[in-house]
């Protein structure tokens, strides 16, 4: 995915929208590591597979964010 990324977005600026039953959190900026945003905050970055990682430092994500299997996650490029 982060080869699909580079290749559609261009270096463009983007936004990852996580849609939820109950409104949407975005993601504007891509991290390295989970140790580089607060404790508690929502970081996003591609592993070491290559794959977009939405999580929460040191928090359950999907519990936090009310996530599931099959939910959509939108990116969109300027």
């Amino acid at each position: 995915m982060r080869d699909d990324f580079d290749r559609i977005g261009k270096g463009r600026l983007f936004s990852i929208e996580l849609i939820r039953l109950r409104g949407k959190e975005t993601i504007t900026e891509l991290h390295r590591t989970y140790g580089d945003v607060p404790i508690g905050a929502i970081v996003a970055f591609f592993n070491s597979t290559g794959m977009l990682e939405i999580a929460i430092n040191n928090g359950p994500a999907a519990e936090l964010l009310n996530l599931r299997q099959n939910s959509v996650v939108r990116i969109t490029f300027e």
